[in-house]
């Protein structure tokens, strides 16, 4: 089974699903964070100078290593199925 098992299609769907669960696990965030900047439209001015002096907390090593982790790897993988060699 194992010989005909394309191991990097199965990687594909191995960072697609990490990618939909991240997302899942996430979505209370991303959505209050939509909410935040559709009902502060009229007043970003003040909103972005409020983030800049927080932006230690918004942007933590917590939400941006997941972030740059599953990036890097897909480029890889994207990288890595172009080349002749992997899909032969």
């Amino acid at each position: 089974m194992l010989q005909t098992t394309n191991l990097i299609r199965l990687f594909d769907f191995y960072l697609a699903l990490m990618f939909a669960i991240g997302l899942w696990r996430r979505r209370k965030i991303y959505l209050n964070s939509i909410r935040l900047g559709l009902s502060t439209f009229g007043k970003r001015k003040r909103l972005l100078d409020r983030i800049k002096v927080h932006k230690n907390v918004l942007l933590n090593r917590d939400v941006v290593l997941p972030f740059l982790l599953v990036a890097s790897l897909t480029v890889l993988q994207w990288c890595a199925c172009c080349t002749p060699r992997a899909t032969g």
